[in-house]
């Protein structure tokens, strides 16, 4: 049953609130449905307003509006979309970013892009992509119920950045199984090298600004593997 309802002149109001999963969530659902029925064919907006979130992160309170494309993710309507990083970024943006004021939003949807795109080329490489990567959501949503609200855009940095060590060290191993023969046969392979190369130097400030000690000794882990396998390949040995 409505928790609250009211008519206006130009709208009808409802209020709907029932228990979550997570015992420490009540879903809200706010509705305003126009009086003509003419909604112009636009989704209604993904933000509560500035106002209302200041309100709400001074109260200590911890929200999120969930969007249309989580919705249609949760019924299994977006099937290969699911492997577009937008529609990713858009699923996993309303539930990260909420505390965020919007300068932080742009960071924060930089990191969230960046993480969908490393989902998306990983899934790839396995036999049902698009199972891959909702998994990899589903696992990804709840571990944040565990990260305090102020705390994600620095928690988005870190998984960003062991995403991609993940990715390099992963790809670094399939080419490690390879006969050199294999390896041969590999198109642009010496690119490929080069770019991990790019990006573990470029990640090497983020991962000490962190001050983890076990991503930067998978760092360097992976600084020693790509250099090996960078001779081997020069040499074919």
């Amino acid at each position: 049953e409505p928790a609250f309802e009211c008519a206006l002149p130009g709208c009808e109001l409802r209020l709907n609130s029932w228990p979550a999963v997570e015992p420490r969530l009540t879903y809200f659902n706010f509705i305003a449905l126009d009086g003509t029925g003419d909604s112009g064919g636009q989704p209604p907006a993904e933000d509560i307003g500035d106002a209302h979130a200041e309100h709400l992160r001074n109260a200590g309170c911890d929200w999120y509006v969930p969007g249309v494309t989580e919705i249609y993710a949760r019924s299994g309507a977006l099937g290969d979309r699911i492997l577009d990083p937008d529609v990713v970024v858009s699923i996993l943006a309303p539930r990260w970013l909420a505390w965020a004021d919007a300068e932080k939003k742009d960071a924060g949807r930089a990191l969230l892009r960046q993480i969908a795109e490393l989902w998306v080329a990983a899934a790839r490489r396995t036999a049902d992509p698009v199972a891959d990567v909702k998994r990899r959501r589903v696992e990804f949503e709840g571990w944040s119920l565990n990260v305090p609200p102020r705390s994600r855009l620095s928690i988005l940095v870190e998984y960003s950045i062991q995403e991609q060590l993940s990715s390099i060290h992963e790809q670094l191993f399939e080419l490690s199984l390879m006969t050199d023969a294999e390896r041969a046969q590999e198109q642009e392979l010496g690119a490929r090298l080069t770019e991990w190369q790019q990006a573990l130097d470029a990640l090497a400030e983020p991962v000490r600004q962190t001050r983890n000690e076990v991503m930067r000794e998978q760092l360097d882990d992976l600084r020693a593997a790509l250099d090996k396998l960078t001779l081997a390949t020069k040499t074919g040995g």
